[in-house]
């Protein structure tokens, strides 16, 4: 990622040229969209990492409540009551939230306390700040409970990704579970704003994003316990996502997903393995300004003569096809990040 961070000055360069400076041989042509594409896809995927990272956190705390609702059956308590006390007792509380505080802050809302001692599961993710999550009636996601992310201005929850920091808060962020396996998640005035601090400078005011990113779980339908959400592969689908702006450049962008984009599987961990992304210039009258990406699992035959090491290393890459502006763009596979 830190190589694409390279091209946003002499993209952003790029997208506000006037016509006189423009590439004007095919070649040129076919190296300023494999620059734009190679933007506008980087960009885009990390603000839809830094998009969900707050449902991560929400997602933790509803199977931190189905866990402590079964270890109190499991101890003979005929009526399990969720409470924050209890969420801190509960057996699977340091495998989802490290050394950090379930606190209670009345009307069923929640708050994280001590939010940097959470645990990672890429271990590259560093939080702060402040996230409180409102959990409807108290109870874990279900279709008549809905959830809201609280993510206020005021001390803003901030992660830092690989050395990278953001801050995000956030009109409103909410979570309505539509089947037992199935969540939109609706975002309003999303703000995700790195740190300009450094040579590379990114867009100053930050992400503007409104729209729908919609959670699968795959497998184990109906099970949120710690077993049935690890051992579950999970598909991302977004919809309603018009001209949002990422935090990495200033560009308004039409987002949407064709099929459905595998994100997760317990045995290749965060990675991409198949699906399909477009990405529309949203203010271009251009009907070709736009980027198009078909992840395909790959299962191509692989020349290592240890035969199950390389059926390992490609059961967690994917053949990557990207255009932009009708040009075939070259792309590496994708790899697992787990």
């Amino acid at each position: 990622m830190k190589k694409i961070f390279l091209l946003l000055t002499s993209v952003a360069i790029l997208f506000s040229s006037c016509e006189s400076s423009l590439p004007n041989t095919e070649d040129s042509w076919k190296q300023y969209y494999y620059e734009v594409g190679t933007v506008l896809l980087m960009s885009v995927t990390t603000q839809i990492e830094y998009n969900l990272n707050p449902f991560e956190i929400a997602f933790r705390l509803n199977t931190l409540m189905t866990e402590t609702l079964l270890e109190a059956e499991k101890n003979g308590d005929p009526n399990p009551v969720i409470t924050a006390e209890a969420m801190n007792n509960c057996s699977a509380k340091g495998r989802l939230f490290g050394n950090a505080t379930i606190v209670d802050k009345g009307n069923n809302i929640y708050k994280i306390d001590n939010i940097g001692l959470m645990t990672s599961t890429t271990n590259n993710t560093l939080r702060s700040g402040t996230i409180e999550i409102n959990t409807g009636n108290g109870t874990p996601m279900a279709m008549d409970n809905i959830w809201y992310v609280n993510l206020g201005e005021n001390d803003p929850y901030t992660i830092s990704v690989d050395g990278t920091l953001i801050s995000i808060h956030a009109s409103t962020y909410q979570i309505k579970t539509v089947q037992d396996n199935k969540w939109d998640i609706a975002l309003s005035e999303y703000v995700a704003k790195i740190s300009t601090d450094g040579d590379i400078q990114y867009n100053t005011e930050g992400s503007d994003w409104t729209g729908v990113m919609t959670i699968t779980q795959k497998d184990n339908p109906g099970d949120q316990s710690l077993t049935g959400v690890n051992t579950s592969s999970y598909e991302l689908a977004i919809s309603n996502t018009n001209s949002v702006t990422p935090s990495m450049i200033a560009e308004k962008v039409t987002v949407n997903t064709p099929s459905p984009i595998l994100i997760y599987s317990p045995a290749c961990g965060k990675t991409i393995l198949e699906g399909s992304l477009t990405i529309r210039l949203s203010e271009s009258e251009d009907f070709l300004d736009y980027t198009s990406v078909t992840w395909t699992p790959n299962t191509d035959s692989d020349s290592d003569s240890d035969a199950e090491t390389a059926s390992n290393n490609k059961e967690c890459t994917a053949i990557i096809s990207m255009s932009c502006h009708g040009y075939d763009i070259p792309i590496n596979s994708s790899s697992s990040s787990n």
